[in-house]
């Protein structure tokens, strides 16, 4: 996909009334074209927290359906946490489990986005599936940043409390004629933040039936969700405000993102997901997310 990044130019119109400081435009990374804007204005009051589920699953992988069923079935997680939990469910290359399932498949869900991800972000993959939360390490996993499935749901329910960092809000706009989206993203620091810190957007698409290996038999018209299409930043995230060593409460950061929208993707079942990650040596635990849908 091509990527085109435009000025944020209504950003020091947001929060005009409480504006004391409009700094000029920087450019944050990402390439020539990425030139954002940043301000300062009174601090918001903090989010309600949302969870990023990173799950590493595959089309010929028999367990895998347990897994979705831990995120999407009843009781699971997107259940009892309503709009506090944004999923990317990653296909990976060099895997035979990720494999689209041989003489069944329409499509392959594999993405480089997704390969890089696993083995630069968590260290590679071992098995299928696994997953993530919020990048952390889990004390209750040899404090790895990704384990097996019995263990999503605790962590979910440990962060889902916490107040975020900087609180993160994600519009868009989309031209049926065109299929090009317009997607503002505004981050808001609601107390000091000195690490390094990344934003990343990433697309996904959900309700795509096609076929799927379970314990028993292969379903050819599973429903398949959150599977990304692509990542719009780099896969490890463009810096935020990194020329700014400490970013104080009520430090305000907007980038606009213009893109096409693939002609084979559904455009009604496509959502954005974006967050803020640390980007530390030894420390990429997300802060916040954001899941909204494309349309």
């Amino acid at each position: 996909m091509n990527k085109i990044w435009l000025l944020a130019g209504t950003a020091a119109v947001i929060g005009m009334a409480s504006c004391k400081e409009v700094g000029p435009a920087i450019n944050f990374g990402g390439g020539a074209k990425a030139v954002d804007t940043t301000y300062t204005a009174e601090a918001e009051k903090p989010q309600s927290r949302v969870v990023l589920v990173e799950e590493f699953t595959g089309c010929s992988c028999p367990p895998c359906p347990s897994g979705h069923l831990i995120i999407y079935g009843p009781g699971g997680i997107k259940e009892q946490h309503p709009d506090q939990v944004a999923v990317i469910a990653y296909h990976i290359f060099n895997f035979p489990q990720a494999e689209p399932v041989h003489g069944h498949a329409k499509f392959d869900f594999r993405t480089q986005d997704a390969t890089d991800v696993g083995a630069h972000i968590f260290g590679g993959i071992g098995s299928l599936p696994n997953g993530g939360i919020d990048r952390k390490k889990n004390t209750a996993a040899n404090n790895v940043l990704l384990f097996e499935k019995p263990l999503w749901s605790q962590a979910v329910n440990g962060d889902v409390s916490v107040k975020p960092a900087a609180n993160l809000v994600v519009t868009s706009s989309y031209d049926e004629s065109t299929r090009n989206a317009t997607v503002k993203v505004h981050i808001a620091y609601t107390q000091d933040v000195a690490k390094k810190q990344s934003l990343t957007l990433a697309i996904v698409e959900s309700n795509i039936l096609d076929a799927q290996k379970t314990d028993t038999s292969i379903v050819d018209n599973y429903t398949h969700r959150s599977v990304l299409r692509d990542i719009i930043t780099q896969y490890y995230g463009d810096g935020v405000i990194d020329s700014i060593a400490t970013k104080k409460a009520g430090r305000v950061y907007e980038r606009t993102f213009s893109f096409a929208v693939n002609k084979d993707w559904n455009a009604d079942n496509c959502a954005l997901v974006a967050f803020i990650s640390n980007n530390e040596a030894d420390d990429k635990e997300v802060v916040q997310a954001a899941e909204v849908n494309l349309k």
